[in-house]
């Protein structure tokens, strides 16, 4: 059914937003919007004052249902986990979709909490305290109507985002323009093609910590590497493994630049690096062909398990 057909499907922007950032996968995602609507057409709706914020807590408690689903399958997951890139320009817009218009400094905001990394450190609060921060901080929802969406008292939701951004405090990945990403991801990517130690740690910072997520179901290392003597080790050890037929395309992925590294057909991972001044902070890297599967296929590309296929 169209926007024009029936207002409330101009919701689905935001509500995919919402689901997307509380689950860190498109397809979870768009099941749980899918849901919402569902339950709408199918009950009676005299009762319900606020359809939009029908809604948006029929997502929140789908997905927070979810979240403790999926914090159980986690503990069990092989290796790092990171979430599903996002790279059609029109789920990028729907990511980004905030409730109201904000300023230009809050738009900036809005994107960074849609990059992988953030999304990843997301993944560190507990189901609630992730909802009520994200209602609260990257939506815009007053408090009172974070509690009524969350189902707990406003005294509750006050603790619980005071619980998030203590810990988002510590782990908040570094920000900095995208012009700036884009120089220092072509300048890494560079320096691993080349496979100098020295070149590549002049571009990272001390503590800079390398993610990798094979699934797996490609080989990638199991744990976060961190410092920029065993990530520069890391990467020029990849450097010998580079195929020579290795393509690499930096598009906007998540909300920022990204590198999709590809060979023929087949997309092989898609890289995000975190900046801090002149410096990277953090690289993301998805290798999960399962989680690249949207992305190539909507590039006309496969990944290893569908040309496994």
């Amino acid at each position: 059914m169209s926007a024009e057909a029936d207002p409330l499907q101009r919701e689905r922007p935001r509500l995919f937003a919402l689901a997307y950032r509380m689950l860190g996968s498109v397809g979870e995602a768009e099941d749980a919007v899918q849901e919402a609507y569902l339950r709408w057409y199918s009950q009676t709706r005299d009762d319900v004052r606020n359809p939009p914020g029908f809604l948006t807590t029929v997502v929140t408690h789908l997905c927070l249902d979810e979240l403790k689903s999926a914090r159980r399958q986690r503990e069990h997951y092989p290796g790092v986990w990171l979430p599903e890139p996002v790279a059609d320009d029109t789920l990028a817009e729907a990511a980004a979709a905030p409730v109201a218009a904000g300023t230009p400094e809050q738009d900036v905001e809005r994107l960074e909490s849609i990059s992988i990394a953030f999304l990843s450190v997301l993944d560190t609060l507990g189901p609630l305290e992730r909802a009520v921060f994200l209602l609260a901080e990257v939506f815009d929802y007053p408090h009172a109507e974070v509690a009524t969406i969350v189902g707990r008292t406003p005294e509750a939701c006050r603790k619980a985002l005071s619980r998030a951004k203590q810990n988002l405090a510590v782990r908040k990945p570094a920000t900095a323009s995208a012009e700036r990403h884009r120089e220092l991801l072509l300048s890494f990517i560079a320096a691993v093609r080349r496979g100098h130690v020295d070149e590549l740690a002049q571009l990272l910072a001390d503590d800079v910590e390398s993610r990798a997520d094979g699934g797996g179901h490609v080989t990638a290392a199991t744990k976060p590497v961190v410092g920029v003597r065993a990530v520069s080790r890391l990467y020029v050890g990849l450097s010998q493994q580079i195929p020579p037929d290795l393509v690499v395309r930096v598009e906007t992925v998540n909300g920022g630049p990204a590198a999709l590294l590809i060979v023929g057909d087949l997309l092989l991972s898609v890289m995000q690096v975190s900046v801090e001044g002149d410096r990277i902070r953090r690289i993301d890297n998805v290798m999960n062909p399962h989680k690249l599967a949207r992305i190539a296929a909507a590039r006309g590309m496969k990944t290893l398990a569908s040309g496994a296929a």
